[in-house]
C-alpha cells in the first residue's frame, strides 16, 4: 500500500523537491537575497560533495542544524537528504544544556550552527561522543578538540553524488517534549514527509503561484512542512526570523505573500500590528498548535473579506492529523475538522473500541503519516505506538499512534477536542512536559521542591503556573536563574512561593490537591 501511494507523488525522493522543471522559478528568499530552484538545487548539490568528501558524512548518520532560518541552513537540509542522513533540527531558542541532550541523543555525527552559538555551548565540557565535526555557516571558530570547518572558506565547485533512499528510511528526528522530562526524538521517514507535504498541498490547494512566509522554526514540524509542502506545490518560501511583529507584517507587503501559518500567541502579536494594505495578496492563513479562539477568528475574518483560514490539529508522532474546512469556521468554531489526506483519525476508548459520536474517548492516529516512533526509547514507542484490533486495522498488524487528548466526534464526523488526557501542557504551540520544568527549576539554588501545572490561557491556550518550596527567594531572582537555564517557552506565566506542599498517603505531592489551589489562587487574582 505505502508503494502505490508514494508512486502516486511527483516525487519520490525528499531531496528532488527542488529539482523542478521550471528552474528558473524563484524557490527561497530572504531579505535582498534569493535563489532560484536551479541555484538552489546547484548549490545543494555542491554542498553534498562537501559534506561526503570533507566531512566523511555517510547514509544514516545523523546531523543536527542549530540556527535562526537562513538560506545557508536550508541548502545544506537539502544536502544532508542528498547524501542519504538524518535531519536534526533544533529549536534556535533552546539553551546548552536541552541542545547538548538533543545531540548526544540523536547521536549526532554533524553539528552545522553559527560560530556565536558554537561558542556558548562550551563543548570543552561536555562535548558529545557521537559527534565527529562542526561546521560553522558564517565564519571560523577554532575554539574546540574537534574538526571543525567553515562554509565560507569551501569553494564550491564539485557536486556530490545523491544517495538513493527507500520509504521506510529515516529521513528526521524532530524533538518534542513527553512525559519523562527530556525531549524525545520522533523518527520520520522519508515516506511521511513526503506524504505529509503532498498532503498540506492538496488540502490547501497551494500552487506555484503561491508564495508562503516561513514564520515558524523548522524544529517544528509545522515548520518543516511549509517549505516540504511549497516546493511540493513548486510555490516560492520567504524565510522570516520572527522578533518584531511588524517586520513580518511588512513583509507581507513586501513579497506579496499569499499564504501564511501561525499559532494563536503568534497571531495575537501580529494582529496587534497589522493593516488591511498589507494584506492585499493574502489568500488564506492556517492555525495549528493551539485553538484558534472565536476572538482570532474575528478578527482575522475583518482583516480581510473573504480570507479563507483553516483550523487545524495534528501532533509530531502523526504530523498534521485534521483541518476543518473554511466553510465551516462560523458554523463550527470549535471543531477542528475531520483527517487529512493520507490520514485515518479515530476515536477509542480504553480498550481501542471505537466511540459513538458523541461519546469522549482518546483520539488515535493511523495511517502512512504515523511516525515511526520515538529515537532509541522501545518502551515510550510501546507505550504510544500500539497495534489496532482487527475491528479498526486496515492490514494485519497495522499501529497507530495515541495522542493523549479526549475529544468527541458529532454526528458529521467533525471532531472537538475537550482536553488532554495526560497532564503535559500545551503552551504558545509548544507540548511541554511539567516534569521537565520542574527539574529546571529544582537546578535553581535554593529550591527545595518544585511543581508544574498548566492552566488555561485566553492568549497561550494554557499558561505556565509553577509552585516552589524553599529557602526564601524573590520571585525576581528565580526567574532569573531560571530564565538562564530553560528556553523562552518553558518560562512560568505564574511562579508561587509556597511554605509547605501539600502530600498523600505514600509521601509524594498530592497533586491534583495542590493543582486546584493553584488554580483558584490564579482566578481569584
Amino acid at each position: 500500500m505505502m508503494t502505490s501511494l508514494m508512486d502516486e507523488l511527483k516525487v519520490q525522493q525528499l531531496h528532488t523537491l527542488i529539482e523542478r522543471p521550471d528552474a528558473q522559478a524563484i524557490a527561497l528568499q530572504l531579505g535582498n537575497e534569493s535563489l532560484s530552484f536551479g541555484e538552489l538545487a546547484q548549490e545543494a548539490q555542491s554542498w553534498t560533495f562537501y559534506l561526503q568528501q570533507q566531512c566523511q558524512l555517510r547514509p544514516g548518520q545523523r546531523v543536527a542544524l542549530f540556527d535562526q532560518k537562513s538560506i545557508a541552513q536550508v541548502v545544506l537540509i537539502f544536502a544532508v537528504w542528498r547524501s542519504g542522513g538524518v535531519v536534526v533540527p533544533v529549536n534556535p531558542t533552546l539553551k546548552a544544556a536541552q541542545v547538548q541532550h538533543i545531540l548526544s541523543d540523536s547521536g549526532a555525527s554533524l553539528l552545522i550552527t553559527s560560530s556565536a552559538r558554537a561558542e556558548a555551548l562550551s563543548f570543552q565540557q561536555a562535548l558529545p561522543s557521537e559527534l565527529q565535526a562542526v561546521i560553522t555557516t558564517d565564519k571560523p571558530w577554532p575554539e574546540a578538540d574537534i574538526p571543525t570547518y567553515c562554509c565560507q572558506e569551501w569553494q564550491q565547485t564539485s557536486s556530490g553524488p545523491a544517495i538513493s533512499r527507500q520509504p521506510d528510511d529515516l529521513a528526521s528526528l524532530i524533538y518534542t517534549s513527553g512525559s519523562t522530562g527530556q525531549p524525545k526524538g520522533v523518527m520520520l521517514s522519508q515516506q511521511n514527509l513526503l506524504l505529509g507535504a503532498a498532503s498540506v498541498a492538496q488540502y490547501l490547494n497551494l500552487s506555484n503561484q503561491d508564495r508562503i512566509l516561513a514564520l515558524l522554526p523548522f524544529s517544528f514540524d509545522y515548520g518543516l512542512n511549509q517549505l516540504l509542502s511549497s516546493w511540493y506545490a513548486e510555490a516560492s518560501v520567504v524565510l522570516h526570523n520572527f522578533f518584531l511583529p511588524a517586520a513580518a507584517c511588512s513583509d507581507l507587503a513586501k513579497y506579496q505573500i499569499t499564504v501564511l501559518a501561525g499559532v494563536p500567541p503568534l497571531w495575537r502579536q501580529i494582529l496587534a500590528k497589522i493593516s488591511a494594505e498589507q494584506v492585499t495578496s493574502l489568500r488564506l492563513v492556517t492555525n495549528s498548535g493551539g485553538a484558534l479562539t472565536p476572538e482570532l477568528q474575528l478578527q482575522l475574518q475583518k482583516l480581510k473579506p473573504g480570507l479563507a483560514i483553516y483550523s487545524m490539529y495534528g501532533l509530531t508522532e502523526a504530523f498534521r492529523s485534521s483541518f476543518l474546512p473554511p466553510k465551516l469556521l462560523n458554523k463550527k468554531p470549535r471543531s477542528v475538522g475531520q483527517a487529512i489526506p493520507y490520514a485515518r483519525l479515530m476515536v477509542v476508548d480504553e480498550d481501542l473500541c471505537s466511540c459513538e459520536p458523541g461519546v469522549p474517548g482518546e483520539l488515535a492516529h493511523a495511517g502512512p503519516l504515523v511516525a515511526q516512533g520515538y529515537w532509541r526509547q522501545s518502551e515510550q514507542t510501546e507505550k504510544m505506538f500500539v497495534e489496532l484490533p482487527a475491528t479498526l486495522a486496515v492490514y494485519e498488524g497495522e499501529r497507530a499512534v495515541l495522542s493523549g487528548d479526549l475529544v468527541y466526534m458529532d454526528n458529521d464526523g467533525d471532531l472537538f477536542i475537550l482536553g488532554r488526557k495526560d497532564e503535559q501542557i500545551k503552551t504558545s504551540g509548544y507540548r511541554v512536559s511539567p516534569q521537565e520544568v520542574e527539574e529546571l527549576a529544582l537546578s535553581v539554588e535554593g529550591v527545595m521542591q518544585a511543581s508544574c501545572y498548566g492552566v488555561a490561557d485566553a492568549e497561550l491556550g494554557q499558561a505556565i503556573a509553577l509552585v516552589i518550596q524553599g529557602e526564601e527567594t524573590s520571585e525576581v531572582a528565580f526567574r532569573s536563574q531560571y530564565q538562564m537555564l530553560a528556553a523562552n517557552y518553558l518560562w512560568p506565566k505564574y511562579v508561587l512561593h509556597y511554605e509547605s506542599l501539600p502530600l498523600n498517603a505514600n509521601g509524594k505531592i498530592d497533586r491534583p490537591k495542590l493543582k486546584k489551589k493553584v488554580i483558584n489562587e490564579i482566578n481569584a487574582d
